[in-house]
């Protein structure tokens, strides 16, 4: 940043006043104009994920204590840092849902908690599953399940 700065000081310099003075405002009012922006898109993406770790606590409680989270999307475990601790997560390919709901069957799990960013795609490997509770009101791309054998 400060080589580029400098570039616009030596350039500034050859310009007249008045259109250096516009050039100052200009760049002063882009950069507080990106700040902004970034700011509330911040809030906006924070706020958001809030109420999906909120559905999650709520379908833990649901599932039972220590139950699994087993998710298809990659970002719910970052943004999901308060309470990752609170049960075992799991990251799954979607074609390899099928293959955990049977793991999990296996060691005596028979219901756990399922999030997904792509719940239409996803949707398609859920068979042999009954969908306990549900939670879905975040614009359709997300969804959260409390899942357990039929």
């Amino acid at each position: 940043m400060p080589v580029v700065l400098l570039g616009l000081h030596r350039q500034g310099q050859t310009l007249e006043r008045v259109a250096r003075r516009a050039a100052t405002g200009a760049l002063i009012v882009c950069s507080i104009a990106l700040t902004v922006t970034a700011i509330l898109s911040l809030r906006s993406n924070h706020r958001d994920m809030a109420g999906v770790v909120t559905s999650i606590e709520q379908a833990q409680m649901v599932a039972g204590p220590g139950r699994p989270v087993v998710t298809t999307w990659q970002a719910v475990p970052r943004y999901s840092w308060a309470i990752f601790d609170r049960s075992p997560w799991l990251l799954v390919e979607r074609t390899g849902i099928a293959e955990v709901r049977e793991s999990l069957a296996r060691v005596g799990t028979d219901r756990f908690v399922f999030v997904t960013a792509s719940p239409a795609a996803d949707r398609l490997h859920l068979d042999g599953l009954e969908v306990v509770w549900a939670e879905d009101d975040f614009d359709g791309q997300v969804r959260i399940l409390v899942l357990q054998r039929r």
